[in-house]
């Protein structure tokens, strides 16, 4: 019987915060689901959680289907600790949730007694009682990106006028001409250490470059929260940007 131990966090909270990101509204099912990925992500990241705590898909016996930050399991499969191990470790998240939400050991299959559990919201053991559950399979997360959306025109003209190239004959030169633009605007803004170039799309399908702070993939090696100003600012006022930098879906 698998358990997990850890918060269940509501739907619209994660959409409320994907929002609060800068993320546009989802508009059908599959941009919801990736929008309250990007936000539980985000929340862990924040509150120092991100690499000791996993998010798990359950349901409850009446039906109802929640995301859960899971501090343990008594899977092995899931390289989570213990309930023993798991003091200490949800004190950030805690203060830095949102929300306070009830923790619940959540099983694979109904059971009716009252349990010795120990409970994220103390570092004693308390009563709760072990919900029943069908574990769902975790769908696949789209990568998102955290950064400034850079226009082919602007690159191009940057290479021309000021890297003194000549204009592009075809779409070769052309990407050779951005790449080369775009390396030297991230050197001269002083993130070319810190961001990475990444291809994105808006909600409405238009691709763009985009100059990249941070990521919910760690496969890219960029922080999953949005950066600080101090790391942006020359970039956004080279780019004449007003506000800070957004989220985008990678392609």
């Amino acid at each position: 019987m698998v358990k997990y131990c850890g918060y269940l966090v509501r739907d619209d909270l994660m959409l409320q915060r994907a929002l609060e990101l800068g993320l546009e509204p989802p508009e059908d099912a599959d941009d919801r689901t990736d929008m309250i990925l990007l936000a539980a992500r985000n929340l862990m990241g924040n509150t120092g959680v991100l690499r000791s705590a996993k998010l798990r898909r359950v349901k409850t016996p009446k039906g109802t289907k929640f995301w859960c930050i899971a501090f343990s399991s008594n899977d092995p499969n899931e390289r989570l600790p213990g309930h023993r191990a798991i003091r200490g470790k949800v004190q950030g998240f805690e203060r830095g949730a949102a929300e306070e939400i009830p923790a619940s050991v959540v099983s694979s299959s109904i059971e009716t007694r009252v349990q010795l559990e120990l409970s994220p919201s103390s570092n004693t053991l308390a009563r709760s009682r072990s919900y029943s559950s069908r574990i769902q399979g975790i769908a696949v997360m789209a990568t998102y990106y955290c950064g400034y959306l850079v226009p082919d025109e602007f690159l191009l003209q940057r290479a021309v006028e000021k890297l003194g190239q000549e204009p592009p004959e075809n779409a070769k030169d052309e990407n050779e001409l951005i790449l080369m633009a775009v390396r030297n605007l991230m050197g001269k803004t002083g993130v070319l250490r810190s961001a990475k170039l990444r291809r994105v799309k808006t909600p409405k399908g238009i691709t763009w470059w985009c100059i990249a702070f941070s990521s919910n993939d760690p496969c890219d090696r960029l922080p999953a929260t949005a950066p600080p100003e101090e790391q942006y600012k020359a970039l956004k006022e080279a780019l004449q940007k007003k506000g800070p930098p957004q989220w985008y879906k990678s392609l």
